[in-house]
């Protein structure tokens, strides 16, 4: 038996009552799930024409004119429903959705909570409000309204997965491998859930099991972003030198063979994997991270462009990062963000991902404007562009998808990074990176596909801790006697190259202590502590673990250690600040690499060289003598704390900030 055609009904609707606007709203509502949607708009208009008020008219032809791609009258009849039917739970959720398809994050987050507020069991809307609140970094607000809908549909692969981001960002990783599991349980040939247990299993250091669902994602699907991921996973901490090796060749490998293949990415639609742990391996990545870089450069669906910026007094600086925050980029950038001259530069902070905490809406204050770039990518992409930046400034590209994303296109006329991730994008987009000779001696440049700029000292404007008076070792658990060697790092830092260092410095110094911190996530310690097991032996028991703590915290653990000991390849920045501001020596033995030079950088500003040392041997050396010789270390702690108040507060830092931007705006890259 033939079935009736639902235009032709709504037709004869029509003809029988030519002056009923349900029947218009029918027959538009026929059109457009057939696919007609220029009728759908006419018959939908005459609906609406023959009662102003039908807010249902309204509401759809708002669907449609959505479809049409035309967005300002879509918002409009959006509007007008709302306007005409406030308590119809379903309209708001309309607009909601629609807001956030624009991008117009705190617009939509309103609506949806509006429409859960008249139908708390709205399940679109509970999931809707609870994915904004993810994206906005606020995973503990977003929580119960995803689990709201779960419970109510506790079958839908997609929000088991929305459940699983909101609980990774909370860092409950058992119950977001729960739903990322279930999420695969649901949708067994869905790429996307394998792919989420893979990313959340290579960030625990879980790396063969992330291996094995990051490829049955990829045969799964021709997504050429889990191709990419799948190829270019390495893990957080290496066994070995030779493990190394291993995950370089796979990466060097597979990203060749994607690239004669024709695989490519999308980065205007959709976050690019990011190569966040390729820079801890002490080697020239620059080979690799274009390779990485070529692999994004396919076909645009969106093509944003940025508007030449007027003439105008004052230089229009962007800075973005989503690490503004209690984080290391937050600590190195605020204050420079502060005490830039405001007479010659706007400096617009844009929080990708939006305000998070204490410091975020600290740095906010600080600005002359804050925009906050939340996903999709090609609303992200918009924000910046219109903001018609003469310069777009990240202090770091490659710690966060997001970010690296929106390098990936020029959305200003200069476009320029730093140090906070030292290694280079491998962008063509990225015109300037900051540096100093210090950082990058000459020569350097061949590890860059940015213009290296030096600049005459550390760009950053730092704020001397106050010293703590209250530091006791019994706070952290630590022993109460013996020389303390702290290297309180992320433990992806500790090279194995490393290893047989920390082992002579143990060994030649008797009832000393090496104290760490605790990873980020509980695995990273097992695979660290199985590998000083073995490489350190017994002296492995003298590894004393420190849960993470707060600034205040870490200042007061900083000031128990007698020694600070820089990794090997990749040293520190942030903590090398602290640590010298509480003239504790920290010994380090730079790479030819910017990520292994801050710490001599530091202490040249500081014209105190002695701590630097030319090899592992002399490194280890140093330490020793610092234990045993207390008249030594005591002499060094008092020059250190003397000398390093050049680090600080440093305006000439700032001033030569404001001359590369100076330059940079003159003139088009």
């Amino acid at each position: 038996m033939s079935s009736i055609d639902p235009v032709v009904v709504a037709l004869q609707a029509v003809k029988s009552h030519p002056d009923s606007p349900d029947a218009f709203n029918d027959l538009g509502i026929a059109y457009g799930r057939s696919g007609r949607i220029v009728e759908a708009e006419q018959a939908l208009r005459q609906a609406v024409s023959l009662r102003p008020e039908h807010a249902n008219g309204w509401h759809n032809l708002g669907n449609v004119l959505k479809m049409l791609k035309r967005i300002d009258e879509a918002e409009r009849a959006y509007l007008v429903s709302v306007a005409l039917a406030p308590n119809d739970a379903e309209l708001h959720l309309s607009l909601g959705l629609f807001w956030r398809m624009c991008g117009r994050t705190m617009q939509a987050m309103a609506a949806l909570a509006n429409s859960v507020r008249l139908s708390p069991q709205c399940l679109d809307a509970l999931i809707g409000l609870g994915g904004i609140l993810s994206d906005l970094n606020r995973p503990a607000e977003a929580l119960p309204y995803l689990e709201a809908a779960a419970r109510l549909d506790p079958d839908r692969s997609q929000l088991q997965m929305d459940l699983g981001f909101a609980y990774r960002q909370l860092d409950r990783d058992n119950e977001a491998e729960q739903a990322f599991a279930a999420a695969v349980r649901l949708a067994p040939q869905a790429s996307d859930s394998h792919a989420n247990l893979a990313s959340l299993f290579v960030e625990q250091g879980r790396f063969d099991e992330a291996l094995r669902c990051a490829r049955t994602a990829t045969k799964l699907s021709g997504n050429s972003r889990l191709h990419v991921l799948s190829a270019t996973m390495m893990p957080v901490i290496c066994d070995s030198v030779e493990a190394i090796e291993t995950a370089r060749h796979r990466f060097d490998g597979e990203t060749r063979e994607m690239l004669d293949a024709g695989i490519r990415m999308d980065p205007t639609s959709y976050p690019v994997p990011n190569h966040f742990y390729l820079a801890y391996h002490g080697l020239d990545d620059r080979a690799l991270m274009e390779r990485a870089a070529a692999l994004s450069d396919g076909p645009r669906a969106n093509r944003i462009e940025y508007a030449s910026p007027p003439a105008r007094d004052r230089i229009r600086v962007g800075i973005a990062s989503k690490l503004f925050k209690a984080h290391t980029i937050g600590q190195l950038n605020r204050g420079l963000i502060s005490r830039i001259n405001r007479k010659e530069f706007e400096i617009v902070v844009v929080m990708i991902g939006g305000l998070t905490d204490s410091i975020s809406t600290e740095i906010a204050r600080y600005a002359d404007q804050v925009i906050n770039v939340m996903p999709p990518v090609p609303a992200a992409m918009k924000a910046l562009a219109d903001a018609q930046f003469d310069i777009l400034f990240y202090p770091e590209i490659g710690m966060d998808p997001l970010t690296y994303t929106l390098a990936h296109s020029r959305l200003a006329p200069v476009q320029a990074m730093t140090w906070g991730h030292p290694e280079t994008s491998g962008l063509r987009t990225i015109h300037y990176f900051l540096s100093t000779n210090d950082l990058d001696p000459p020569g350097n440049d061949k590890y860059y596909t940015e213009r290296l700029h030096r600049l005459p000292c550390l760009g950053t404007w730092y704020e001397r801790p106050v010293p703590p008076t209250n530091a006791r070792r019994e706070e952290f658990g630590l022993p109460t006697s013996g020389i303390l060697f702290g290297c309180p790092q992320s433990l992806f830092k500790f090279h194995p190259d490393f290893d047989s260092v920390l082992k002579r410095i143990l060994e030649e110094v008797p009832g000393s202590y090496l104290v760490l911190l605790e990873g980020t996530k509980p695995h990273w310690r097992e695979l660290l502590q199985a590998r000083f097991q073995r490489t350190l032996g017994l002296l492995a028991e003298r590894v004393v673990w420190v849960g993470r703590c707060p600034r205040d915290a870490f200042l007061r653990l900083n000031a128990c250690c007698d020694i600070m000991l820089d990794p090997l390849h990749f040293g520190g920045g942030n903590t090398t600040y602290e640590a010298l501001s509480l003239g504790k020596p920290v010994v380090t033995w730079p790479s030819q690499f910017l990520r292994g030079r801050l710490s001599l950088a530091m202490y040249r500003q500081m014209g105190y060289l002695e701590m630097v040392t030319d090899s592992a041997e002399a490194f280890g050396t140093m330490a020793v003598r610092l234990a045993r010789d207390a008249e030594f270390r005591n002499h060094a702690s008092m020059t250190i704390r003397e000398k390093s108040a050049v680090l600080f507060r440093d305006d000439e830092a700032v001033r030569g900030v404001e001359q590369f931007f100076r330059e940079a705006a003159g003139r088009q890259v």
